[in-house]
This record gives C-alpha cells, sequence and structure tokens, in this order.
C-alpha cells in the first residue's frame, strides 16, 4: 500500500476481511484558508471535515477556530 509520500505502509490483517493501515501522518493546512470557511457558510464545512466530537469539544469556545484549525 503506498502512502501520501510515496513510500510502502505496513498493513496487518487484524480486523476481519479489512486491512488495518499502521502509519503516521501529517496534514498540512493554509491557517488562513480553515478560518475563513469556518467563519462563513452554514457549518456544512465543519461536518464535513471535523467529527462530532471535535465539533462538540470545541463548541462555546472563544477560540474555537484556532482549535479546530490545529
Amino acid at each position: 500500500m503506498l502512502n501520501a509520500g510515496g513510500g510502502r505502509g505496513a498493513a496487518a490483517e487484524s480486523s476481519g476481511d479489512h486491512p488495518v493501515i499502521l502509519s503516521i501522518g501529517v496534514d498540512v493546512v493554509a491557517i488562513e484558508r480553515i478560518s475563513r470557511s469556518l467563519a462563513g457558510g452554514d457549518g456544512r464545512f465543519e461536518k464535513q471535515v471535523f467529527t462530532r466530537e471535535e465539533r462538540a469539544a470545541c463548541a462555546g469556545r472563544a477560540d474555537r477556530a484556532q482549535v479546530l484549525e490545529t
């Protein structure tokens, strides 16, 4: 299996028919772009990108956008 860097990732067959990918990655994003996406719109961006748990953990925080961006 190839990872985003072009290398080969390790896979284990420990979950039945579905292989488990064993790797760690880092997402590189433009913070200003994410901040604009979070500030505008109807919340669709947040629902598409972040889990329910991530959104709940940041709800009501004054620094919500900054926490979600990282």
